[in-house]
């Protein structure tokens, strides 16, 4: 039962574990890929820097076990608004296989969310299977005017998805008409991580 598992800051002990965990639930095409985006964005200075948009939760068992972990980091729109929008995207979301489709993966998200509005993140973004997210309060971006950094595939357009973490902050972006492009820290913002 995922009630049994406690959610907590990742520290730099827990990678193995989070790595790990990265191959169990993406398997063995995605996870080591995964993995390695992992260590990457983990490792970067502004995520590791404690950057107010960089947030890093892992669900532990009652033996301490990592099954779950959620990472969000922050994202820049260009051109940047006035006043700036503090922002970030939740990427990737994994859980243990075992504990799948028990709500582990929705109480990550929904406690890094919290988090986050808490630290005044303005917007979170995701990529990721609508049917997922917008349960999660998650909806397409492209009606506010808010383009990935790299193009994805028209069939997939609704995947790329925004959330509002304060009031009234989508509309005031979009009542300028400026289509504005959300630029990722690191390795997530290379293109092999768009693509189809």
């Amino acid at each position: 039962m995922t009630t049994s598992t406690k959610i907590r800051r990742t520290t730099a002990a827990d990678l193995p574990a989070l790595a790990t965990l990265a191959h169990a639930a993406f398997g063995p095409d995605e996870g080591p890929e995964i993995a390695a985006l992992l260590h990457g964005l983990l490792g970067h200075p502004i995520v590791a820097g404690g950057h107010p948009q960089a947030l890093s939760l892992a669900a532990a068992d009652l033996a301490g076990r990592v099954c779950g972990h959620v990472l969000f980091t922050p994202v820049q729109l260009a051109p940047a608004p006035t006043p700036a929008v503090p922002a970030a995207i939740l990427a990737p979301l994994a859980v243990d296989p075992a504990l799948q489709r028990q709500g582990l993966g929705r109480r990550l998200a929904r406690e890094g969310l919290a988090q986050l509005r808490d630290s005044g993140t303005a917007l979170v973004f995701v990529l990721g299977d609508p049917r997922y997210y917008t349960r999660l309060g998650f909806a397409p971006a492209a009606r506010w005017g808010l383009q990935p950094q790299h193009a994805i595939p028209a069939a997939h357009a609704d995947a790329w998805m925004v959330q509002a973490l304060q009031p009234g902050v989508l509309e005031r972006l979009a009542a300028g008409g400026t289509t504005r492009r959300v630029v990722c820290t690191g390795m997530l913002g290379e293109a092999r991580y768009w693509g189809p």
